[in-house]
């Protein structure tokens, strides 16, 4: 699970007609992947709405198939499917698997955000 945030965003297609280097208005059903050479979305994060100054963050699951790094990047689709944005690449580094009960372990590990929201709803 990755942590996307969505802020500023400028289209370069013809579809969605902007000014050059303007903020845009999404509205409507739009989905979050992260994509690479060794990764896949599982669970693409959904946003319905982001207006010009406005941020999002979401949550993307994905499958990383090496245990090394990747270059990867963001694409947000449409609700046909088609890719509307892609950012540039960055790079992927798996967290560490295996937990274990020492102060270096637990410096690469962070709670899911549900488990944050479930602990603090109570």
């Amino acid at each position: 699970m990755v942590e996307v945030t969505l802020a500023n965003l400028h289209l370069n297609n013809p579809d969605y007609p902007v000014k050059a280097g303007s903020s845009i208005i999404l509205a409507g059903n739009h989905t979050v992947h992260v994509v690479g050479q060794n990764t896949t979305t599982s669970v693409p994060g959904r946003i319905r709405r982001l207006m010009p100054g406005d941020d999002v963050r979401v949550d993307v699951g994905i499958r990383a198939y090496t245990g090394s790094s990747d270059l990867v990047r963001v694409e947000l689709w449409d609700l046909k499917g088609k890719v509307v944005m892609v950012s540039e690449q960055w790079e992927l580094n798996p967290v560490e698997e295996k937990y274990e009960a020492s102060k270096e372990s637990l410096s690469t590990h962070e709670a899911p955000r549900w488990v944050w929201l479930f602990v603090c709803s109570k």
